[in-house]
């Protein structure tokens, strides 16, 4: 199982990082849900 680590100082988030499990789904998609799912 791979773990995404995102950086959202660079995203404008007071949150330094976020770490997201990857599993199947690409990594973009799934960066894309949680980055909206966020915002």
């Amino acid at each position: 199982k791979k773990i995404i680590t995102v950086n959202l100082f660079s995203l404008g988030f007071s949150e330094e990082v976020i770490e997201i499990p990857s599993h199947d789904t690409p990594h973009q998609v799934l960066f894309n849900f949680y980055y909206h799912k966020i915002i």
